[in-house]
């Protein structure tokens, strides 16, 4: 069974398609983001005078080129205002090749979304790169069934052995209650983490400088991702 929810507006029309995961019926439902930018041009009915005219009052220069473009990405205002989908978003997915280094990177949750990311790099390549493949994002998994489900969809990449994860996760116990901490039960449950920084500054930094490189032609950009990655894209565009 398979639902199909369509949108459009203008700048833009994006649609979700939701199918059953075939493994694991708690995922509950897949998630599929297509965009099609639609610039003001495109609109053959419009008066081009009357239309450009109002787009040269708008003073935001972001939000102008936004209306004009149909680029959304642009929006000011946003947190990490260095993204641009045309940029660091691949045109169709592409699968690492064998000899790339793999690696896995982990934010909890179970009330909240758990996400997980698996990340790639050319070792041939003179400058710094990352490609971000896959994500998995879902609510209501215990860590458990997490760690279950996110060593399935690695069978594809044998080399991803390495998960980073918050440090807090090493914690004993549940909001006070003491027993088991959540990296006790990722590893009852297969998945070996390891601590990464939990500095959310630098990380943020961090992020910010690999968006801006690449915003020219002569530098390639150092993240990449692929368009499967739809709630990643999402987050990077709306965050504030």
């Amino acid at each position: 069974h398979k639902t199909f929810f369509v949108a459009g507006h203008q700048g833009g029309d994006v649609w979700e398609v939701r199918t059953p995961h075939p493994d694991f019926p708690e995922l509950d439902q897949q998630k599929r983001i297509g965009w099609i930018p639609i610039a003001t041009a495109d609109n053959p009915s419009i008066n081009w005078a009357e239309t450009k005219a109002n787009q040269l009052s708008i003073s935001d220069p972001e939000m102008r080129k936004s209306m004009a473009t149909g680029s959304w990405d642009l929006q000011a205002g946003t947190f990490f205002s260095g993204f641009r989908r045309d940029v660091h978003v691949l045109p169709e997915h592409r699968e690492p090749p064998p000899d790339w280094r793999v690696w896995r990177g982990l934010d909890y949750g179970e009330a909240a979304p758990a996400c997980c990311l698996w990340a790639a790099t050319d070792p041939s390549k003179p400058y710094p790169n990352t490609y971000i493949f896959q994500e998995l994002f879902e609510p209501g998994i215990p860590p458990q069934l997490q760690a279950k489900i996110i060593l399935s969809l690695s069978e594809s990449y044998p080399s991803c052995r390495t998960t980073w994860a918050d440090p807090s996760i090493w914690k004993n116990g549940k909001k006070g209650i003491s027993g088991p901490s959540f990296e006790d039960e990722y590893r009852a449950g297969g998945l070996v983490l390891q601590k990464a920084s939990n500095k959310r500054h630098e990380g943020w930094s961090r992020i910010q400088k690999a968006l801006f490189r690449g915003m020219t032609t002569a530098v390639p950009p150092e993240l990449t991702i692929s368009p499967n990655c739809t709630n990643l894209v999402a987050a990077l565009e709306t965050a504030q």
